[in-house]
């Protein structure tokens, strides 16, 4: 016999050999719980108390002399008034920004945990 010859019984043995139907796979789902999350509230926050000073060119002579009998170094931080409305135009959206995300956050937690009510979140 040729070489092509016993590759060719050799590969019919091997076919025949497997020639079993494989068993079906079976697959079950089973739900599971979800896991609580663990989110620490964060701690809250303290803010300190700040004495603000309205500087303006009439009053800043009488500012220093006050600064110089408390003992006070005074640093000054200059705003115009277009300057402080765009601060306080930041400081509202940073508000905003932080109660989007609260609520984001509580969305999750009614999800994991349930709502208040004891329903189960979706």
């Amino acid at each position: 016999m040729k070489l092509g010859s016993y590759a060719t019984v050799l590969a019919l043995f091997f076919l025949s050999s497997c020639s079993s139907a494989p068993k079906p796979i079976e697959v079950k789902t089973v739900p599971i719980e979800r896991p609580a999350p663990v989110i620490q509230e964060p701690d809250p926050v303290a803010l300190r108390d700040i004495k603000w000073y309205i500087v303006t060119e009439e009053n800043f002579p009488q500012l220093m002399e006050e600064f110089k009998s408390k003992n006070i170094n005074p640093v000054l931080f200059a705003l115009t008034d277009d300057g402080y409305e765009a601060l306080s135009l930041n400081f509202a959206d940073i508000k905003r920004y932080i109660d989007d995300k609260n609520g984001v956050l509580l969305g999750y937690k009614e999800y994991y945990q349930g709502a208040e009510d004891g329903s189960e979140g979706n």
